[in-house]
């Protein structure tokens, strides 16, 4: 069963969605082993979307190190969810993901790209004020990938606001 999706999202110029959750059991280790590499790795992705965030972290360890370049928005939405630990697990494997596909997802679904923004900013506001937001898990795994533009992130959220540029009021 589904629970809505995200999109029409373009990937290499074709028009796709991704569920915004599912809420079929996972299946057995026994069953994932029998299958090919690549039809596991579509697996972990639908997974990814599942409603335990439990299973979900399960499953993006197999999907970032894929340099796919249908992978990218099934971790994106990962790190603009609420469950902290798997954006903090993600970024420990930081430098297994391939930037290239990240990168150019981005730049092919802007729209997509600030719904994820959005979605990290408020979950940090709503959540996670304390730390400042260069600290928060989801705008560093952004940060990662060059996502961020200075002009994204208003003065007050940072600690030293003289590294911030001013702007003319």
């Amino acid at each position: 069963a589904l629970g809505g999706a995200y999109g029409p999202l373009s990937i290499l110029g074709e028009p796709v969605s991704i569920p915004q959750r599912i809420y079929s059991p996972e299946p057995g280790r026994v069953d994932v082993n029998s299958l090919e590499p690549y039809s596991k790795l579509i697996l972990a992705a639908i997974y990814t979307r599942h409603h335990d965030g439990y299973v979900r972290q399960n499953h993006v360890s197999d999907l970032l190190p894929s340099s796919e370049a249908w992978v990218p928005p099934f971790v994106f939405l990962l790190a603009s969810e609420y469950v902290v630990e798997i954006i903090e697990h993600m970024l420990s494997h930081l430098d297994e993901i391939p930037r290239d596909p990240y990168v150019r997802f981005a730049s092919e679904n802007p729209e997509f790209m600030r719904l994820v923004k959005s979605r990290i900013v408020s979950y940090w506001a709503c959540c996670y004020r304390g730390p400042q937001f260069r600290e928060y898990p989801g705008f560093i795994f952004l940060d990662a990938f060059g996502l961020w533009r200075r002009n994204e992130i208003p003065r007050h959220w940072v600690k030293d606001n003289a590294k911030q540029p001013r702007t003319a009021r």
